[in-house]
């Protein structure tokens, strides 16, 4: 249950560019702590480089008005319709270098990461006659993150697509 006496003060801070809403911060400050949160809004493309600059810029943006919670958007590295161009991207060492890096920017921070979603190629599900199957995987990653403790130290969740199903 959520008691509103527990807080002295609650703050939302909208960015802006060129008129469309950036990022939203939230300030709940209790008796004992303050929570920032950052929602990054982004409108994400084909090219994986653009997105992760745009990405990695909005989180030291965040950090710098003090949040340590971050949250961004699906598809945040990528928005590409083409099954294809979307294998061949995300099976690429640049897609797993970035997702890394964000991990990593998360731990050295200090803030709790949250990418809204990625695409992940299912191996297993990518058989040989063009049609490739993914998970739309969203991961939260704290502040203790290191590639060595990545098994306790990130969460992720592969969510349910609910017209990939056969019924009988």
């Amino acid at each position: 249950k959520f008691d509103r006496k527990h807080f002295a003060q609650t703050s939302v801070q909208v960015v802006t560019l060129g008129g469309k809403i950036m990022a939203a911060y939230l300030s709940e400050t209790t008796k004992t702590s303050t929570l920032t949160l950052a929602l990054i809004q982004m409108t994400s493309g084909k090219t994986l480089e653009k997105n992760f600059e745009f990405l990695s810029e909005q989180i030291d943006e965040a950090v710098k008005q003090g949040a340590t919670y971050i949250q961004s958007p699906e598809n945040s590295l990528l928005m590409e319709l083409n099954p294809k161009e979307v294998a061949r991207i995300t099976q690429s060492e640049a897609y797993k270098d970035a997702l890394q890096q964000l991990f990593l920017k998360a731990a050295a921070q200090k803030i709790w990461l949250h990418i809204g979603s990625a695409a992940v190629p299912l191996t297993n599900q990518n058989v040989g006659n063009g049609k490739f199957k993914f998970a739309n995987r969203s991961y939260l990653v704290g502040p203790d993150y290191s590639p060595t403790t990545a098994e306790t130290h990130s969460f992720f969740y592969d969510k349910i697509h609910m017209f990939d199903v056969t019924l009988p």
